[in-house]
């Protein structure tokens, strides 16, 4: 009677926590796609939105868009537009579905792990309900977080059914030997966070799995060797990727990239144990004040040393602790991509360890001291807020307008906030709003160049075009090559009557762009005012090469030629 009680146990807690999961995410269903990633991701790309025919399968594979090689990625996201078309509601629902899983795989795998069935189903249930999951549950783009957090836990599951089984020959260990390593390579192509997993194997060798001693280690080294191959690969894929999408920037010093890694796992474990305030984006600052990075620079080495001190009582500190720290490190900014200083989704895996260090502690406290109700009660009240919280969080990802605001309220000085909220009023056509938070965005941050373009843009459809050429020479000062600014800024002084300022802006616009068709018809324009017939033929010439039918170009073209 006690194996049908025990599996009558596991269904009810899996059932909870998946069942549990869907509704409490279900807010997220009305929320509609965000300007913020998910046009790259899902509503303006064309390769997504063909489904899941053999040319995206190809593109997937190959492509590099976004600034990230993530195949399986795409593949959902295009199996999605398949199923849902353009209704947000689907694409929210394949997240909460594979979050709702995640829940119960979490369970699964510290059970498995430790055989401590309530500890791990309170860790499901935290890690499921937490406000820090809702950016990447709500928010479409980040697929990539959920689905490989599917695979990185099957590939745990699967490494502890292999460790268990240590006979050499044992052919079921040979499989879930391959099946790790396989669902490892899945979660690779979902998102490459977890190219630090082989180092968190080996602490998982030495707890909870004991399989860890000086005589073993090279074994287990060996057997890590094909995922340590794995990792290298995803990590020179991913840097090549966010290096040739320009998400790789190099305005820190090598001191200030460690500094703000260190503040941005002191304000993670903040937001862990009090998650208000959660913004959709935490901005870069030039520097961390003194006190605050003192704070960090010595509680992270504390803390460190302590669960090392700890490893021989309460290994479970140490693995637990590590675990956090080493998840953290391909998004802590030491090669800083993007101008965020810290994001909620970078916690959706790493959270974990830091969980696992706290939970089994408590664990041991209430055994030791039999305080089993006041725990209990304790932790159905702390899940009840937390899940409070998580429903209150998720209407703020409701649209793109109301994630900005939002992230205005809670934060101070958001450049990337105000630049965001103004591209979303821009695109909505309320241009005197857009005005007032790109000048904001450049007020807060003058070296940021997207408001400059984006304000430029602004003052154009206010019928500015004096301030308008400002602010393009404002962002050119940033970015002197860009030719959309050049040739923008060049269609303003040739309407101001400067052709020969407004040549030099087209000229600019080409030696970056070749075959920039519509700098080409504006520099024959400006030649033409500055009576270079030669000249302007050439260039008219060049773009009907590129583009027959460009308006206005073949008839141009023909009379200059009569004349």
């Amino acid at each position: 009677m006690k194996e049908p009680s025990n599996r009558a146990r596991l269904a009810a807690i899996c059932a909870v926590l998946f069942f549990g999961t869907l509704l409490l995410f279900s807010r997220a269903l009305k929320n509609d796609f965000l300007d913020y990633d998910d046009p790259d991701y899902v509503t303006q790309n064309a390769h997504v939105q063909h489904g899941l025919r053999a040319e995206t399968v190809r593109w997937a594979f190959t492509s590099t868009a976004a600034g990230n090689w993530h195949p399986l990625t795409w593949l959902s996201h295009a199996a999605d537009w398949q199923l849902f078309g353009g209704n947000p509601a689907g694409h929210h629902a394949t997240n909460i579905l594979l979050h709702g899983l995640n829940a119960v795989l979490v369970f699964l795998v510290f059970r498995k792990l430790t055989g401590a069935s309530w500890a791990s189903a309170l860790c499901a249930a935290l890690f499921a309900w937490h406000p820090l999951r809702v950016e990447s549950v709500a928010w479409v783009a980040e697929r990539k977080d959920v689905l490989c957090g599917f695979f990185f836990l099957l590939t745990l599951l699967s490494y502890a059914f292999y460790a268990e089984k240590p006979e050499p020959g044992n052919s079921k260990r040979k499989l879930f030997y391959v099946l790790t390593l396989l669902f490892f390579a899945f979660g690779l192509m979902s998102k490459p966070m977890l190219v630090t997993l082989p180092f968190l194997l080996l602490l998982l060798d030495f707890w909870p799995l004991r399989r860890f001693d000086s005589a073993t280690f090279p074994r287990l080294l060996l057997e890590k060797i094909p995922f340590f191959i794995l990792s290298a690969a995803s990590c020179l894929i991913t840097f090549s990727a966010q290096e040739q999408g320009g998400a790789v920037v190099e305005n820190l010093s090598s001191g200030n990239h460690f500094i703000n890694a260190a503040v941005s796992i002191a304000g993670y474990l903040g937001k862990f144990f009090w998650p208000f305030d959660l913004s959709a984006v935490y901005p870069l600052p030039p520097s961390q004040p003194i006190a605050i990075a003192a704070f960090a620079i010595i509680l992270i080495p504390g803390l460190t040393a302590f669960a090392i001190t700890q490893a021989g009582r309460r290994p479970w500190l140490v693995v637990g602790w590590l675990w956090f720290l080493g998840m953290l490190v391909p998004v802590l900014g030491l090669v800083q991509v993007g101008l965020q200083s810290m994001a909620d989704r970078y916690t959706y895996l790493p959270i974990l360890g830091l969980q696992f260090a706290l939970l089994w502690t408590f664990r041991e406290l209430i055994f030791s001291r039999n305080i089993h109700r006041i725990a209990t009660t304790a932790a159905v009240l702390a899940l009840a807020a937390l899940a409070t919280r998580t429903w209150n969080q998720i209407q703020f990802w409701q649209n793109s307008t109301t994630l900005y605001a939002h992230a205005l309220a809670v934060t101070k000085n958001n450049y990337l906030a105000e630049s965001n909220l103004g591209t979303t009023l821009f695109n909505e056509g309320n241009f005197a709003d857009a005005e007032s938070h790109f000048r904001r965005a450049i007020k807060f941050k003058p070296d940021f160049a997207t408001p400059h373009f984006k304000l430029a843009l602004t003052l154009e459809e206010l019928n500015h075009p004096a301030d308008a050429l400002v602010a393009y020479n404002d962002f050119l000062k940033l970015q002197p090559r860009d030719p959309l600014a050049n040739y923008n800024s060049g269609v303003l002084l040739l309407n101001q009557n400067e052709p020969a300022r407004a040549a030099a802006k087209f000229q600019t616009a080409l030696e970056n762009n070749n075959d920039y068709t519509a700098a080409l018809v504006g520099l024959a324009l400006a030649k033409m005012k500055l009576d270079d017939r030669p000249d302007a033929i050439n260039a008219l010439q060049h773009a009907l090469k590129l583009n027959p039918n460009f308006p206005g170009a073949a008839e141009t073209l023909a009379r200059l030629q009569q004349n």
